[in-house]
């Protein structure tokens, strides 16, 4: 097979579409016809079909390694996380010591909302004690 139809079944193996590849060759989208009729031609094409499928799964097998890594080293990281969390809420910077106790009870699921209601029996007192 002539290396014009080579290019030709390479592109419809891509995706490629029957005018965009006339065009891509300078041949007619009736000669294109024509050639995706032989069989030397769909031979040629699921050859570069296979080929494809081939270097796409193996794209998306390095991408979910690198994804993995990304993780285990993502995993890898939350202890420190969490311990310098820790050490945060014990800021002198009452904004500090703060945002990391709400970050770390929201982490657990504890969410506060604006509305906070208190009831049962008895005096509830509030002491700021941040600045001690």
């Amino acid at each position: 097979m002539d290396a014009l139809k080579e290019t030709a079944a390479r592109l419809e193996a891509k995706g490629k579409k029957k005018t965009d590849i006339a065009k891509a060759i300078g041949r007619s989208s009736a000669t294109i016809s024509n050639w995706q009729k032989l069989p030397e031609y769909q031979k040629a094409k699921k050859k570069y079909e296979e080929e494809e499928k081939k270097r796409e799964d193996e794209k998306l097998e390095r991408e979910e390694e690198e994804r993995e890594k990304n993780m285990r080293t993502l995993y890898d990281a939350v202890p420190n996380a969490v311990k310098k969390m820790i050490k945060l809420m014990d800021s002198p910077n009452p904004s500090v010591a703060f945002a990391a106790v709400k970050y770390i009870l929201e982490l657990y699921g504890f969410k506060a909302d604006n509305n906070i209601k208190i009831s049962g029996i008895g005096k509830v007192v509030i002491v700021d004690d941040c600045d001690q």
